[in-house]
């Protein structure tokens, strides 16, 4: 009873506290109510402090006082968020951050007043600082967006000049240069102060020297007739044509700075060199192209290969009584729809009789679709992809490719050195896996053995593991135990492994080799031919292998201290023209233009001819070694093997 009376007692007191309350709400609502509250006077009070608040805020800023005026600006956002002075905040703050060049702090502020709804009247001045931050923390595409909407809107004059000249800079990075030439005119055009007139105009004027190639030099020439800056981009132009012998361009080139800029200071120099140009022979039949990435990532090999086309075409030109050959490169920057247009450029606007080009792999698989209509011939000198040449009856290769090498080297090995029991460890990579591919299909095809394959990851530096596989492997068919006196402790006998195959193929750079080989050793893998590929081919292969690699033997399509004379004065002439060794794509480039300098000079009148001309090719006697193209325009070469000997490399073929 006691617990049940306990209950009864608690249900009962809050039945009593329930009705209670809902006694007093009823109450509350019959009772008459409260005096409103005067809303108006609340919010004139409010704006009054929030003006009190801004006010110190600006008058530190006024004053200069930056550190202050950013605390009493923040303090006022903080009390008065929903005031109609909000957006004024946000803007000084930002400004103090930007003039601090604290972009990132700045960028919080400018932002707030480009996101609020409905947009305030400080939303345009917000938007082109944002962009400028955005510039400054290299966030381009932001800075782009938001300083070309900017462009679209009437603007004071200086304001103009300045959104242009942000604009300019950021399609330099972009690599878009014509765009940033316009716009750095069109802030040339807004401005009043002269000396910065004179800066605009030197940045102009070295925008178009260090960037500009001949096509968009015409595109300046026609957008700017007679105006600044045409006269930088004709300049030019006549020094182009002049230096790649097309003494007809270079002439009407010339005539047309004169005309167009007759009180120009360089007046005198175009007239001078207008009379030179009228005793040159004229040229315009002979004409190659070529697209190379120049600028982009890819403008370390593309300055290799045009290094290689200059020096073939300049020998060429220099000798008497030869008809000269104009060439015209293209900057692809490595991009295939930038490749694709130089190559329509090319055909349907420069006229060339055939294209040395384009490099990568993708940019070759771009341009190669619209050859048969342009019928325009091409010919990569670095693309190595597989089957590539197939892609159209223009398309040809003069490069070294994957199964060249895997070729080359198994013929080496089984027909010249005996060799017939094979043993492969590659990278687990594309690259590794396609030739592994090429030298197992060609093992067997020339009747050799492979007797194991292994792989290995791209940072993997501890390569037991597939050292004992292997042993293993090679017991179970060819491979032994022997017995033998210990090197170490005398008297002593040991069993040591003897391999039953003959080579091991490694396909890798040689920052590998030279950490597999000595592991070789190590698991008693001794008396087998290491065989390589081109990535063998550098001095730190025996700098760092040293003797685990004395005897190895690698391909490639070129070697600089061939005893060949063809090569040697090769070399001579690159290093006395540029200063530096020639490269793989050098000789190739080299080769390639060689080849075209030859059909031109049998009497091809035009790409068509050029086309036919190539597919006659037959071991041409080139630096690279002897080329010749097959039916579907694949190189044929042979290659060099290079054996390291003594801690030196040897050609060996």
């Amino acid at each position: 009873m006691g617990i049940g009376g306990i209950n009864l007692i608690s249900i009962f007191k809050n039945t009593f506290f329930i009705l209670t309350v809902v006694f007093l709400i009823i109450q509350s609502s019959c009772a008459s109510p409260a005096p409103k509250k005067d809303i108006a006077l609340e919010l004139q009070q409010e704006e009054e402090g929030a003006r009190s608040a801004f006010g110190l805020g600006e008058q530190y800023y006024s004053k200069g006082d930056n550190e202050l005026a950013i605390i009493a600006f923040k303090n006022f956002v903080s009390k008065y968020p929903n005031s109609r002075l909000i957006d004024d905040a946000y803007l000084r703050i930002g400004d103090v951050y930007l003039s601090k060049r604290e972009y990132e702090n700045a960028a919080v502020y400018y932002k707030k007043i480009v996101e609020m709804l409905p947009r305030t009247d400080l939303f345009s001045e917000a938007r082109y600082k944002l962009g400028i931050c955005s510039f400054e923390l290299k966030r381009t595409d932001d800075a782009l967006l938001l300083l070309s909407e900017e462009a679209k809107l009437p603007h004071p004059s200086d304001r103009k000049a300045s959104i242009n000249k942000y604009l300019s800079e950021i399609y330099i990075i972009k690599k878009d240069y014509l765009l940033s030439v316009k716009a750095l005119t069109s802030a040339l055009n807004e401005t009043a102060d002269e000396s910065e007139k004179s800066r605009q105009r030197n940045r102009i004027k070295g925008i178009i020297e260090e960037y500009f190639d001949s096509s968009l030099l015409r595109e300046i020439t026609k957008t700017y007739p007679g105006a600044f800056p045409s006269d930088i981009a004709l300049i030019k132009l006549i020094k182009t044509y002049i230096k790649s012998g097309d003494y007809v361009n270079a002439e009407a080139s010339a005539k047309d700075f004169i005309a167009s800029f007759p009180k120009h200071e360089f007046v005198p120099e175009a007239n001078r060199l207008l009379k030179e140009i009228k005793e040159k022979p004229k040229i315009g039949r002979l004409k190659i192209g070529a697209i190379l990435p120049l600028t982009g990532r890819l403008s370390t090999f593309g300055k290799d290969i045009q290094d290689g086309i200059n020096l073939a075409i300049s020998e060429h030109n220099e000798k008497k009584g030869e008809e000269p050959i104009m060439l015209i490169i293209k900057d692809s920057e490595g991009v295939p729809e930038k490749a694709v247009k130089s190559m329509e450029e090319l055909a349907n606007v420069d006229k060339v009789m055939a294209v040395i080009g384009p490099v990568s792999n993708k940019e070759v698989e771009a341009a190669a679709k619209g050859l048969d209509t342009l019928e325009m011939p091409a010919i990569t000198p670095s693309a190595y992809a597989i089957n590539l040449p197939k892609m159209s009856k223009y398309l040809f290769r003069n490069a070294l490719t994957n199964e060249l090498q895997a070729k080359a080297v198994v013929e080496y090995a089984i027909n010249k050195l005996n060799l017939k029991r094979f043993v492969v460890i590659h990278p687990d990579d594309a690259y590794g896996t396609e030739l592994k591919d090429f030298f197992t299909k060609e093992v067997v095809r020339l009747n050799g053995e492979i007797i194991h394959i292994e792989t290995f990851g791209l940072e993997d530096v501890d390569f037991g593991g597939q050292m004992e596989r292997i042993k293993e492997a090679d017991l179970k068919k060819y491979g032994t135990f022997e017995t033998t006196m210990s090197q170490k402790e005398e008297g002593k006998v040991v069993t040591v492994y003897k391999p039953g195959f003959d080579a091991v193929f490694i396909p890798a750079e040689y920052n590998k080799i030279v950490l597999i080989a000595p592991q070789l050793a190590l698991h008693d893998i001794k008396g087998v031919t290491m065989l390589g590929t081109n990535g063998w081919n550098s001095n730190d292969l025996i700098q760092l292998g040293e003797r685990y690699v004395d005897g190895s033997i690698f391909v490639d399509s070129f070697f600089i201290d061939s005893p060949r004379p063809i090569v040697k004065d090769f070399v001579k002439r690159y290093r006395f023209k540029y200063e530096a060794d020639p490269t793989f794509l050098s000789a190739q480039a080299y080769d390639t233009a060689k080849i075209l300098i030859k059909i031109f000079k049998e009497g091809a009148a035009n790409s068509k001819d050029v086309n036919e001309a190539l597919f006659k090719i037959k071991d041409f006697d080139g630096v690279t070694g002897r080329t010749s193209f097959d039916q579907d325009g694949e190189v044929q070469k042979n290659l060099f093997m290079i054996k390291v000997r003594r801690n030196k490399f040897i050609e060996v073929n």
